[in-house]
């Protein structure tokens, strides 16, 4: 696209201010673009994508440079439109060249990968440095190479959310976080990425949405271990065809030395082994460090169909286990004497990767267990930090100290609590570890408090950790969470705030009623100061009994004042939730009164359309009945009938059609 040029009446004018000024420009839009953009963003947040494609596409044309690089987002997702990688590409050029930060990074990412323009690395890094430049923290971390050090994580709050839905399986959110810009190698904590993690669970559609988004396929995680090791090793063989098709490296080896085809065969999993096989680069002799090939390790575990296949493919045994053994050993010695006074010694090092042979063999060679790394983590620490269940009971059982403070004063029981690892949480209180809080005042049970881990917080205190040990208000969040009613009264008693929140604005009425506990509910009402406090996408508790359809729940917030026409996210009342879920016996308690009836939310529908377009017959019926008006229309221009009809619902649509003729709405 041609530069254009400035008028030379302009020349003289010093080059930073001409450049404010050309940034300054495109955001002199006219109040009616605005508006467009405005109710399109509301739409996005409702998943509305109809109607905020429509919106963008018209905020867009009127020069809206944030509404430029949603609407690409919409094109590169195919969402209120059809895919189309060349028109994201377009639109995250018209933002880009205007100065948009976002759109600079994005249209880096589409040159890098090659989607919707031919693929072109120089002219990815040259968006890359310009998105950098305003301060652009992903594209800061594209130029400096592969982000974030493992353990810290990368990526920033999109990115672990990114790999939290990857986790999870769930398609259509890691698809949602990468249109909004998560960073699609994005690494947890442990340097996993969302690949890796999606690999690891077997969640295939995830892992061939990433591989299509341009994920990595080889990059490894903390511990070495690449996507295609850690699908192998799970035995999830269609995951394992997805990466071979992509290119993974099928010799790619884990920090001990073993090929996806040797944890395949040591895990039993014969139809990964198969898939492998089939690979026309495989390594069928390759040798772990250890010495042993796939074939040794299939006639060691007694796995006859997988070590008849791996002859059929030409297999051979390796060295006699004698010879293996002592050449192991020497290979220990030479590594330890030359890991001697390095920043991880080779013991702390193997208990982080998981290496259990290694470490096995350096205790029988009699290494001192209370060596630390230069972060001051012992071999303990680093096993329990990284869910190496056997590590652990393997330095336990050398003498190491299940009390020994590491890094900042962290006990090994408060690593593993913290990284919800619970059978060597469980391992390390039988060993006789007790729970402490680290540096920062936080303990093992707080931890698992704060991150969820609700099966740690159990056995934490059956082991006797105190809920005195963690902030009041955060234990009252839990024992709400987890229906402990006894242990709520205790707190409660002791001053516990009940109308504290968490950092989602959620208290610990707002729990007990999302729950469905009636008993800590009253508990809560009864001491309350806020019964409409609502969370920070509006929530109120009332909002969450509506929408979970607890029928006694909505009865006792409405006989203690609670507020029914409160707005949540999306202007939608407590009775539209309900509406929209079809809990009828919500709806016959709310829908009292002509006033809010007809209330509209931001689309422009009512609780009746919200009825109808869901096919909840009896819950429209209830509405009619009560008041409600058929004839209504939402912002595109639909009534409750078209939306029934649109959805499928022919027996619904006909009925309301029926009632509107009778009731000449």
């Amino acid at each position: 696209m041609a530069r254009a040029r400035l008028p030379d009446s302009l020349a003289f004018w010093p080059r930073r201010l001409l450049l404010l000024l050309a940034l300054a420009l495109p955001l002199l839009v006219p109040p009616a673009v605005e508006a467009n953009h405005e109710e399109a963003m509301q739409a996005l947040r409702l998943r509305d994508y109809d109607r905020a494609y429509q919106l963008l596409l018209k905020a867009a044309r009127g020069g809206h440079l944030e509404a430029a690089y949603q609407l690409a987002a919409l094109y590169r997702a195919g969402r209120g439109t059809r895919r189309d990688d060349a028109k994201a590409v377009y639109w995250y050029r018209k933002a880009a060249e205007q100065g948009h930060a976002k759109a600079q990074y994005a249209l880096g990412v589409m040159y890098e990968t090659g989607r919707g323009v031919a693929r072109d690395p120089a002219t990815a890094r040259r968006w890359f440095e310009r998105a950098a430049k305003q301060g652009h923290r992903k594209a800061r971390k594209k130029l400096a190479g592969a982000g974030a050090p493992a353990g810290s994580g990368s990526g920033g709050g999109d990115g672990a959310q990114l790999v939290r839905a990857a986790i999870k399986g769930d398609a259509e959110r890691v698809g949602r976080w990468l249109d909004a810009g998560a960073p699609v190698d994005a690494k947890d904590k442990n340097g996993a990425t969302a690949l890796i993690r999606a690999a690891m669970l077997g969640h295939d559609s995830v892992v061939r949405l990433l591989l299509q988004r341009g994920a990595e396929v080889d990059v490894r995680d903390a511990i070495g271990d690449t996507a295609l090791l850690k699908a192998s090793a799970a035995g999830h063989e269609k995951v394992v065809a997805s990466l071979l098709r992509a290119g993974a490296k099928v010799n790619v080896r884990d920090a001990a030395g073993n090929t996806p085809l040797m944890v395949a065969t040591r895990a039993g999993e014969q139809a990964v082994v198969e898939r492998l096989l089939r690979h026309r680069a495989i390594e069928v002799n390759a040798r772990n460090r250890k010495g042993r090939g796939a074939l040794d390790i299939a006639r060691s575990a007694g796995y006859k169909g997988i070590e008849k296949r791996l002859l059929a493919a030409g297999a051979v045994a390796a060295l006699a286990r004698k010879e293996r053994s002592d050449a192991r050993l020497r290979q220990l010695d030479k590594v330890a004497a030359q890991r001697a006074g390095s920043d991880m010694p080779l013991l702390v090092e193997a208990a982080w990767r998981g290496q259990k042979d290694v470490v096995r063999g350096l205790l029988a060679r009699g290494t001192d267990v209370t060596v630390r790394d230069s972060a001051g983590y012992t071999a303990l620490a680093r096993a329990a930090w990284g869910g190496h269940e056997e590590i652990v009971q393997l330095l336990v059982g050398a003498g190491a100290s299940v009390t020994t403070l590491s890094g900042d004063d962290e006990p090994p029981l408060l690593l593993a609590a913290r990284e919800g690892h619970e059978r060597v949480v469980r391992q390390l209180l039988l060993a006789g570890a007790r729970d402490r809080a680290d540096r920062s005042g936080v303990s093992a049970l707080g931890y698992a408090m704060r991150e969820g881990h609700d099966g740690i917080v159990r056995l934490l205190l059956k082991h006797g950790a105190s809920l005195d040990s963690v902030g009041t208000e955060e234990a009252l969040r839990w024992a709400t969470r987890a229906g402990d009613v006894a242990a709520a009264r205790r707190l409660v008693a002791k001053g516990a705030c009940v109308d504290c929140t968490d950092k989602s604005g959620r208290s610990a009425l707002w729990y007990a009623v999302d729950t469905g506990n009636l008993a800590l509910a009253r508990l809560y009402l009864d001491r309350t100061h806020n019964i409409d406090q609502a969370d920070k996408d509006g929530f109120s508790a009332l909002h969450r009994a509506a929408l979970r359809g607890h029928e006694q729940l909505v009865r006792l917030l409405l006989a203690r004042g609670a507020d029914p026409e409160r707005l949540a996210v999306g202007n939608n009342t407590p009775l539209m939730l309900a509406a929209r879920e079809g809990h009828r016996a919500v709806v016959a308690l709310l829908a009292v009164g002509a006033a809010g009836l007809d209330r509209k939310n931001d689309p422009g529908n009512t609780a009746l359309m919200q009825a109808a377009a869901n096919g909840h017959q009896d819950v429209v019926e209830l509405l009619i009945e009560r008041g409600a008006n058929p004839g209504l229309r939402n912002v595109r221009r639909q009534t409750a009938e078209d939306l029934a009809r649109a959805a499928g619902h022919q027996t619904l649509a006909a009925y309301i059609a029926d009632r509107r003729k009778v009731l000449r709405w």
